[in-house]
């Protein structure tokens, strides 16, 4: 029935957008929505997960016997580049011999503060795989409304300052806002530290509240 259904609605779409989802993060913040591996089963479940993600990339492939053309790919949701780098180049390969390239595709890829900041040859080797677009999540500066406090201004500005030094000229921050409690005076902080930052884009999100930490804490 999934052949089926994918055949239908495919098969004669030649220009397509794919989408990896990579669920895996140090911490689970209370705001989360999205099933996320627990922390302690990423080191277990990262190879597992990798080789049914690259497996399911063959099986499209079989299902229509020829290359699709890739407008754009996204590898997302939360924090892919907490994995190995080799995984994402193993599914960027999968993707090479399984669909066609279209000459102005766009590979983007999430990051967070802490590994950005930290691990400048990481965001190097995105580039050099020919990742055109990161994007980093800082949400808010309002650290105590959305509970995170391990995170930083000083740590946000040096990110940028390597995602910069790895050549890249596709740099997008996320922000979210609706936090209960939230002032527009935070909101005015967060955008103008954004700002401070230099991306080339900035994606907006509302806080939605549904199944989190965040929505229980505030029910009480």
């Amino acid at each position: 029935k999934l052949q089926e259904h994918v055949w239908k609605i495919w098969t004669d779409v030649d220009d397509i957008l794919l989408y990896a989802h990579v669920p895996f993060c140090e911490r689970i913040c209370a705001f989360c929505e999205l099933s996320v591996v627990r922390p302690r089963h990423i080191k277990n479940d990262t190879e597992a997960y990798m080789l049914a993600l690259n497996k399911e990339i063959w099986m499209y492939w079989d299902m229509f016997w020829e290359k699709k053309h890739v407008s754009g790919f996204d590898i997302w949701w939360w924090t892919p580049s907490l994995v190995d780098t080799h995984y994402i180049s193993w599914i960027i390969d999968t993707i090479d011999r399984n669909f066609q390239r279209k000459p102005d595709m766009n590979i983007s890829i999430e990051t967070t503060p802490k590994i950005a900041s930290e691990d400048l040859e990481k965001i190097r080797d995105y580039y050099k795989m020919w990742i055109t677009r990161i994007s980093m999540w800082v949400q808010s500066l309002s650290w105590k409304l959305i509970w995170r406090a391990w995170v930083s201004a000083e740590q946000n500005t040096k990110a940028a300052e390597n995602i910069r030094k790895a050549w890249f000229e596709q740099f997008n921050v996320d922000i979210m806002y609706w936090f209960a409690n939230q002032e527009d005076s935070d909101v005015v902080a967060t955008v103008n530290h954004i700002l401070t930052l230099d991306p080339d884009f900035v994606t907006l999100y509302p806080m939605r509240y549904k199944g989190t930490v965040i929505e229980w804490k505030y029910a009480q």
